[in-house]
């Protein structure tokens, strides 16, 4: 009689490989993004993946290449969309947001650094993503935070901002629950332990 154990691990594995091969072959799939955000003190370390071909009007011509030329005539419009679309608070606003580098890989695919820099230490962030409204109903914003060290991970879907802080025991003081002028019952909530 064979081993229950050793076919639960087979099913397991052939699911597994069948998943995998039906995954796409693009590192950058068209219908998200991503945030990979460090947190060192006030400054918040912003890097941010997107499709350029998701954004109307860049890849002028249609070739899914976006072309340096194009890419020169887009940017500036592009940041005004992020900046209209995608920010970040931590007991207010930043002080300042800058773009520190860009890059485009893949023929279109952009990877643009911000640098975010706030009053205080930053010990809880917000991020807001309302992108769907422009690149599309199923689009999903997948966001990294590290802070303290920690890794913790969220994704948006609509415009309800995800919430990243330190756990309680880390905090030098207590975060009242209205800090940051947004019901609770509309966020996504997650704390690193």
């Amino acid at each position: 009689m064979p081993n229950p154990v050793s076919i639960s691990r087979f099913r397991i594995v052939a699911l597994a490989l069948s998943m995998g091969s039906l995954a796409p072959v693009q590192a950058h799939d068209l219908y998200r993004g991503e945030s990979k955000i460090v947190i060192r003190g006030r400054e918040v370390r912003d890097t941010l993946t997107l499709s350029l071909l998701d954004f109307p009007g860049v890849d002028l011509n249609g070739d899914k290449i976006v072309s340096p030329q194009e890419l020169g005539q887009s940017l500036e419009r592009i940041y005004e969309i992020l900046q209209q679309h995608y920010f970040l608070r931590s007991n207010g606003p930043p002080l300042r947001a800058t773009r520190q580098r860009y890059e485009v890989f893949q023929d279109h695919v952009l990877s643009l650094e911000l640098l975010y820099v706030f009053p205080q230490d930053v010990i809880a962030l917000e991020v807001h993503s309302t992108l769907n409204q422009l690149l599309g109903p199923t689009y999903v914003h997948l966001v990294t935070v590290i802070l303290n060290g920690k890794v913790q991970e969220g994704f948006s879907m609509r415009r309800i901002p995800m919430h990243f802080s330190l756990p309680r025991k880390h905090r030098a003081f207590r975060r009242p629950s209205a800090s940051f002028g947004w019901a609770s019952s509309t966020s996504h909530s997650v704390t690193i332990t």
